[in-house]
Formats: C-alpha cells, sequence, structure tokens
C-alpha cells in the first residue's frame, strides 16, 4: 500500500500533459519502406496473373499523440505513433492502402538547456511496433528503440514543440521482417 501512495504522490506532484503532433517531414527505410505504398489488390493476385490499374492512393501523413509526467527538467513520455495514415487505412477495396504501421514507446525525456519560455530536450526510450497486412489479413510485431530530441516553447497552458525523432525496429517475420528505421519531423502542440 505504501507503494501505491508513494507513486501517486510522485505522479501527481509532477506535471502531466498531453500531446498531439503532425509529421511535416518522415522517412522509412528497411524492408518496410517498399510495402508503404501497396494497394490491398497486391495481396489478391495470384502469381502470372498481371493486376488491375489501382486508383492512386490516399494521401497518407504520420501522426503523433503521447501523455506524459515529469518535472520541468525531467519526464516519462508514453506515446503512440501512426505512420501513413490515410483515409483508407480502414478500407478494405483493393485500391485501399495495404499496410498500417504503428509503433508505441516509453520514452525518457530531458531538457538540458532552457530559458524562459523556451527549451531543448533529448528523448529514448524502448518502442514496439505492429504492422497490419490487410490483404494478407496478418499481423507482424517487432521491437526496438525510439530516440531524438527537440525545441519547445512552454507558455502557462499549452506548449508548442518541433520534435526530430528516429525509431530503430526489428519486426519479427512476415514482409516487413528484418531491421526497419522510421523517422520524422514532427509539430505539434500539447497541453499541460
Amino acid at each position: 500500500m505504501t507503494r501505491v501512495v508513494l507513486l501517486l504522490t510522485i505522479l501527481t506532484a509532477c506535471h502531466p500533459y498531453v500531446t498531439g503532433g503532425y509529421d511535416v517531414s518522415s522517412t522509412v527505410s528497411g524492408p518496410m519502406s517498399s510495402l508503404m505504398g501497396e494497394s490491398v489488390e497486391t495481396a489478391r493476385t495470384l502469381p502470372g496473373q498481371t493486376a488491375l490499374a489501382a486508383a492512386p492512393a490516399s494521401p497518407s501523413h504520420t501522426y503523433s499523440l503521447a501523455v506524459g509526467f515529469g518535472t520541468k527538467d525531467f519526464g516519462v513520455e508514453i506515446g503512440a505513433h501512426e505512420y501513413g495514415a490515410s483515409s483508407s487505412m480502414f478500407d478494405t477495396a483493393d485500391s485501399a492502402q495495404r499496410y498500417v504501421t504503428t509503433t508505441g514507446s516509453v520514452d525518457l525525456k530531458w531538457a538540458p538547456v532552457r530559458w524562459k519560455y523556451f527549451s531543448a530536450y533529448v528523448h529514448a526510450g524502448p518502442s514496439v511496433g505492429v504492422v497490419v497486412d490487410k490483404g494478407a489479413q496478418s499481423t507482424t510485431f517487432g521491437q526496438g528503440v525510439r530516440y531524438g530530441g527537440g525545441i519547445a516553447v512552454t507558455l502557462p497552458v499549452v506548449m508548442l514543440y518541433l520534435d526530430a525523432s528516429r525509431t530503430a525496429l526489428q519486426m519479427a517475420d512476415g514482409d516487413a521482417k528484418g531491421f526497419n528505421q522510421l523517422g520524422g519531423i514532427t509539430v505539434g502542440i500539447g497541453i499541460h
């Protein structure tokens, strides 16, 4: 019971926050890079057959959402990052996006530079990833590490940030099997 009270005291004494961001630039390398633009139809075409010309893919974007707590200089953040999100990510039509890629991370955050409302920070921590193949109706899991850094402007209630990060992810099997790297530059807003 004393551990629970101690944990609750630490969490409530620290400043909780929630952030959401949009990647203005994102990169993918490794086996996963060739999968990002494929349509569901590619899984339904048998060897030796020619696939019908699929409609152009919907524009895709990368988003991040995080919840964290900590002091002004140190913190812990739990995040979810969706790569290549589009209007067809939940659709199973032949022209829809075939792969849905999501990662989650627990980052330790340190802000060694702080001046008035501005701060610079670094973060790193373990991550997990999942690739859902809607065409083959399969799911692949992986694990890795996420790291990066950024700058933030912290006002009394709102925080604006620019973050550059990279996720190194080892996928266990499936079409994305192997070492993959997902990176991006995120612009976001937070409430604390």
